[in-house]
């Protein structure tokens, strides 16, 4: 059964192009807690923080010793720390970025990437279980292991090769029937359906 996802994160026609600028902007939706591996970004940012920012959205027990990692690189310019954002403001937020970007490697369904996709962003995900189950593979870039250094030649390799944004960008919006069937609306329906299965047995 696809989880439900809130209406408001899909848009009514095709996801948009990608955003205008020098610097991509990265964006990441977590609890910020040790399983999230969110220090794979900071430890991956000096490496590519010429071409990249970071905003990470969330709260937890992580973000105080993460803030105080991102001073210690000097990366204050390139990273954000947003805090807890109302999940209805998440859309307008995403719009702003041009990625998705998760190395976490415990989920128990993948909500954001779902969430992320829907408006349009791809993702940039460690290759598990999980991303792989939920995340269509033509969508995102799957990094096999929480090496920094990786993920920042990944970065780097999308960053400087234009057409690969492109073709995920392309891959969302002709394939975005694959997303729907995540909506509330689809969703619900699916669930009523099984009940009316079940209830007939």
């Amino acid at each position: 059964l696809p989880y439900p996802i809130a209406s408001y994160f899909f848009r009514k026609n095709n996801p948009r192009k990608e955003r205008e600028g020098n610097v991509k902007k990265l964006i990441t939706v977590s609890r910020i807690s040790p399983e999230k591996n969110l220090v794979v970004f900071l430890e991956a940012m000096p490496f590519v923080k010429k071409y990249f920012s970071l905003t990470i959205v969330g709260e937890g027990i992580e973000k105080k010793r993460l803030e105080e990692k991102t001073k210690k690189l000097n990366l204050q310019s390139a990273v954000n720390f947003l805090g807890w954002v109302k999940n209805e403001d998440l859309p307008s937020l995403f719009e702003n970025h041009d990625f998705f970007i998760s190395p976490s490697g415990f989920e128990t369904f993948g909500i954001t990437y779902i969430e992320a996709l829907a408006t349009g962003l791809p993702c940039i995900a460690l290759d598990y279980p999980v991303s792989r189950e939920v995340i269509p593979n033509n969508m995102a870039i799957f990094v096999k292991n929480l090496d920094p250094k990786e993920w920042a030649r990944r970065l780097n390799e999308l960053f400087f090769n234009p057409a690969m944004e492109k073709s995920l960008r392309g891959n969302i919006a002709k394939d975005y029937r694959l997303l729907r069937q995540y909506r509330e609306k689809e969703s619900t329906q699916r669930l009523v359906e099984i009940y009316k299965e079940i209830t007939a047995e």
